[in-house]
Order: structure tokens, then sequence, then C-alpha cells
């Protein structure tokens, strides 16, 4: 059985992984699916993420402008 999932991300985000899935022979669905199947078996999300508070300045001004 399957289901549908919405999700709202900027035109950029999405043309950009759309264009990487793309290049691997993948369609935007089955992209979202390995990446839904990974954090399933390892229950944790497949990179390093960490707080915004322990950016340098300089970083957090550089992601505000993104």
């Amino acid at each position: 059985m399957t289901t549908t999932l919405q999700i709202r991300i900027d035109a950029k985000t999405k043309n950009a992984a759309q264009k990487t899935f793309r290049s691997m022979g993948l369609d935007m669905s089955s992209g979202v699916k390995l990446y839904l199947t990974q954090v399933m078996h390892t229950k944790s999300i497949p990179f390093p993420v960490w707080s915004f508070d322990y950016l340098p300045r300089e970083k957090k001004l550089q992601i505000v402008k993104e």
C-alpha cells in the first residue's frame, strides 16, 4: 500500500534536487523514497546536523542571504 506525501520547498532547491536525481536516473519520488528508506533503516538522518546557534556569525549571514 502506498500513501501520498506533500511537502513545501522553494523552487531553487526542488529544481536542483530534481536535476541531481535525473543525473542518477531517478525521478523526484524515487529520490525521496531512497532518503526516507535510509532514515528508516538507520534510524538517523544520513548527514550531519548541527544547531544554527553554534555557527560563526559570517556563516549565519550567508545562510540567511541564500
